[in-house]
């Protein structure tokens, strides 16, 4: 099966991932959620769409992130 085989059986999805700082061990966790989106045949920039946004340590804007994906109603 090729990757386009098994991406065009997967309807399209959207991402939203934050993070209250960009850590080497956060910035992990969120490249395995993606690979393992990946490895079920839900491609970033083809039928998956991520949003990664980074608080930089800030409380107000970490509130305002998960205000904006609310808005936004991803699918995860």
């Amino acid at each position: 099966t090729t990757e386009s085989d098994t991406t065009a059986d997967k309807p399209a999805k959207t991402l939203a991932i934050t993070q209250i700082v960009e850590h080497p061990s956060l910035d992990d966790m969120r490249r395995g959620i993606i690979d393992e989106l990946a490895d079920n045949g839900y491609i970033e920039g083809k039928n998956l769409t991520v949003n990664f946004q980074s608080a930089q340590g800030n409380t107000a804007t970490a509130g305002q992130i998960a205000k904006q994906f609310v808005g936004d109603n991803p699918d995860a």
